[in-house]
């Protein structure tokens, strides 16, 4: 009896130091909640001011003119002019092909020329005293028109036919020497002394880097704001990343791309000093109009995509508010409804905030 009354006073003790140990836990989370009840915040005021409303796109720098040399006719390069960082006029020959053969027709078709105005000549002498005789009647008709006519329009196709000849001898000739269509710079060089050239393939590309072009696509509600001869500024982060470009646009499309329904825009940069490459990516900036009106930074404004929202501090609690946003830059937005000036909002919003939470702010 005695036993039992001993087990039964120890587990009442043990029951007993449970109970105040998971009293001590509670009231230890009690503390940490409370303690989490309150956020440090970072805030900032609404105000109104002026907002430049501008946009920045970005694309890849273009060559303003450049072309990919090919050969017009197959054959064996014979000697190369340039090279890569070659400067390069309109119709500098660049590179020469083995034409000994189209030489030797060359030849040949000149000298066809040449006899056939040999034969031209006399039927022309022919012909003008064929008319003197028919006109006093020493000949007629019938002997005029096949002896010294027909002998002069004869000789007259056979001196068009050897010049056509010619030219065409002449014009694949001429191919065998490869030549710039541009002034600029050679970027690139495909091909070797003694190694077959043709049309299928790309023996140089030549540059004018002079002007450079960058591409970018606005949308449709950005297309109508913008006008060719505007004047934009532009960055080039490869060459430097505070370095201010000036670029004008040159070209708008006048319909979207059918696939992403944009409108593709070229800008022109003077590249004077072949500073700029193509292949370079380039920020536009474009603006479109200074507005007035009431302004947030635009780190204190989320979405859904439908809905926009900010947290309004009131009395050190944060209170979620929705707003009708407007134009932007890279750092305010317009607010157009939901806020007034003077109000405090807060930035860079922590995921632990929640509608209503004390807040310690921290602007």
């Amino acid at each position: 009896m005695q036993s039992t009354y001993r087990i039964l006073i120890f587990t009442v003790l043990i029951i007993s130091s449970l109970s105040i140990l998971g009293c001590s836990k509670t009231s230890t989370n009690a503390v940490v909640a409370t303690k989490a009840d309150t956020v440090n915040v970072e805030t900032a005021k609404v105000v109104t001011a002026a907002l430049d409303e501008s946009a920045v796109l970005s694309g890849k720098l273009e060559a303003l003119d450049s072309a990919n040399i090919v050969a017009k006719s197959a054959g064996k390069v014979a000697s190369i002019a340039v090279d890569v960082g070659s400067t390069v006029s309109a119709e500098q020959i660049m590179i020469s092909l083995e034409a000994d053969d189209l030489a030797a027709t060359l030849n040949l078709a000149l000298a066809g020329v040449d006899s056939a105005q040999l034969t031209f000549d006399l039927a022309t002498k022919q012909y003008e005293r064929g008319k003197a005789l028919a006109g006093s009647g020493a000949v007629s008709q019938a002997d005029f028109d096949n002896d010294y006519e027909g002998a002069y329009k004869k000789a007259e196709i056979g001196l068009r036919s050897a010049q056509a000849t010619l030219e065409q001898s002449q014009a694949k000739y001429n191919d065998s020497f490869i030549k710039s269509p541009l002034n600029g710079i050679v970027t690139a060089r495909n091909i070797n002394v003694g190694e077959q050239a043709n049309s299928a393939s790309t023996l140089l590309t030549v540059m004018n880097l002079d002007k450079v072009v960058v591409v970018v696509n606005v949308n449709e509600d950005q297309v109508n704001r913008i006008q060719v001869g505007q004047e934009l500024n532009i960055k080039v982060a490869a060459v430097s990343p505070d370095q201010i470009f000036k670029g004008v646009i040159k070209n708008i499309a006048l319909s979207a791309n059918a696939s992403s329904k944009v409108f593709p825009v070229k800008v022109q940069i003077d590249n004077s000093d072949h500073s700029l490459k193509p292949g370079m990516f380039a920020e536009v900036t474009f603006k479109w109009a200074e507005k007035s009106g009431l302004l947030a930074p635009i780190n204190a404004v989320s979405s859904d995509g439908v809905i926009n929202r900010v947290y309004l501090v009131q009395d050190g609690v944060a209170k979620q508010t929705r707003v009708v946003t407007g134009p932007s830059d890279a750092k305010n937005i317009m607010i157009v409804s939901g806020l007034k000036d003077g109000d405090e909002v807060i930035i860079n919003t922590p995921n632990t905030v929640k509608d209503g939470i004390k807040v310690k702010t921290r602007s």
